[in-house]
């Protein structure tokens, strides 16, 4: 690790350095990386502490996005390759156990782990029962590394990507006495080097096969619709993972922000929320709660929409520090699409005063968010803006809607699939029917059913379109 040199520093007062110091007891190191396992790694979560295996105790075992198990071994002196051979054998031990030995080890500290622990605990467990085999890779902590141990690392993990991570920590005495900060080199969080596969041959080929395996579960135009998504964003990087699609940062392609795989009936979707907020700040989070996590979509339409929904929340600037800020939101101003398909009616949703959207959760999920008292700006796909008014209850499913009683609605409102369609009851400030809708270049459109409208241009000439001044009475 590079040297360096820390300050304490006050207004009015001569700096103090504060003076390197050794660290604590591996039993306190322990102690603290289970409670924040980002010290060594970004993106762990720690299962279970002095995990018995066999004749040996390991010292750390920790779980990441996509349910990836990580041996941590931890020392509070320089890395010797010893440890590199003890962080194997451990490797190999877990390897030989039974998926439920291993649920067993992994669920005996569960009273412990936060639920976002469990939910990765599952998908790696879940990866495994749908075939996808067990993924088990090393890190390592310590004081310095020796040069022997980093020729090994180094030559591993190129030519044969063995997957391990070495870390190394110092510490220095607090500004109080009381205590060690803790030091440790983040490069590696955003580094640039592709995990990927020795050689680009090799690389095609392992994407040969995954596209193979969504293809012997009829899925590949789910496969092209999202690939061609995220291909077309700078700030992601595709890389085949096992059996599955890993969505990855392009400053870092070893992180994981979204995984998808073929399972009966559709494709498996999980983003991680949590690389996304990391790796991209100026994300919509708001956008991104509404993705379906660890569910099955089972359309090229709904992937359509859950990739573009990923990719227009991260931004297509190259680079995350270079992601412009998206202008705030006034708390009040919803999109909300209205699909014009044969099940809803514009002519009935401006006689009656509603906007209706179903067919499966991820197309009501985010009608339902919106709030009574919110004001929508109503917009149909391929034809513009029809409609600006206010919220005056929540959305529910159309057979206990007010629409359930009249006799004169111009559609059923009933999917074939049997999913609900949800009502969401509005008082209109103004409607259009769709040849008259305002549209132009540069306006506002998503392809989720509703989000917060913060685009200030589209606000501006939705307001003057529909004769609503600078603010809504």
């Amino acid at each position: 690790m590079t040297e360096v040199g820390l300050w304490h520093a006050r207004q009015g007062q001569a700096p103090v350095r504060l003076m390197q110091r050794a660290l604590p007891s591996e039993k306190d190191l322990e102690s603290w990386i289970e409670s924040d396992p980002s010290l060594i790694a970004p993106g762990l979560h720690a299962v279970r502490r002095q995990v018995p295996l066999g004749t040996k105790v390991m010292d750390l075992l920790a779980v990441e996005s996509p349910g990836v198990w990580v041996v941590c071994e931890l020392k509070k002196v320089a890395l010797e390759r010893e440890v590199f051979a003890q962080a194997l054998d451990y490797v190999a031990r877990i390897d030989q156990l039974s998926r439920d030995e291993l649920a067993a080890l992994a669920s005996a500290n569960r009273a412990g782990q936060s639920q976002q622990t469990r939910d990765l605990i599952a998908q790696a467990l879940e990866r495994e029962d749908n075939g996808e085999g067990r993924e088990v890779r090393i890190v390592l902590a310590g004081v310095g590394v020796s040069t022997d141990l980093s020729r090994m690392v180094t030559y591993l993990s190129s030519k044969f990507e063995v997957p391990i991570r070495v870390c190394t920590l110092s510490a220095v005495a607090s500004p109080d006495g009381d205590g060690v900060i803790l030091i440790r080199d983040v490069s590696d969080d955003t580094d640039n080097t592709v995990a990927s596969a020795s050689s680009a041959s090799t690389f095609q080929e392992r994407f040969t096969s995954v596209r193979n395996h969504f293809a012997a579960h009829n899925m590949t135009p789910l496969l092209q619709a999202s690939e061609s998504i995220f291909s077309a964003n700078p700030n992601l990087y595709l890389r085949p993972w096992k059996k599955a699609l890993m969505v990855a940062p392009s400053a870092n392609h070893s992180r994981c922000l979204a995984y998808i795989t073929p399972r009966k009936g559709g494709v498996y979707v999980n983003p991680v929320v949590e690389a996304m907020e990391e790796f991209f700040p100026s994300a919509d989070m708001s956008e991104l709660e509404s993705l379906p996590v660890n569910e099955i979509i089972a359309g090229v339409a709904g992937m359509t929409v859950w990739a573009h929904t990923v990719s227009d929340a991260i931004g297509h600037d190259p680079g995350a520090s270079d992601i412009p800020e998206r202008s705030p939101w006034n708390g009040r101003d919803w999109y909300v699409s209205f699909g014009a398909e044969d099940i809803r009616s514009w002519v009935d949703a401006m006689k009656y005063g509603f906007v209706s959207a179903g067919g499966g959760d991820w197309y009501s999920r985010t009608l339902c968010n919106v709030p009574t008292g919110a004001h929508i700006f109503a917009y149909i796909p391929q034809a513009g803006y029809v409609g600006a008014g206010v919220v005056t209850g929540p959305a529910v499913p159309f057979v206990d809607s007010f629409l359930s009683g009249v006799s004169d609605l111009e559609s059923t409102y009933v999917h074939p699939n049997g999913e609900i369609e949800f009502v969401l009851p509005v008082k209109w400030f103004k409607v259009v029917p769709i040849s008259n809708a305002f549209t132009g270049v540069g306006l506002f459109a998503n392809q989720n059913s509703a989000c917060k409208l913060r685009d200030t241009k589209t606000l501006a000439r939705c307001y003057e379109f529909f004769d609503l001044g600078t603010a809504v009475d």
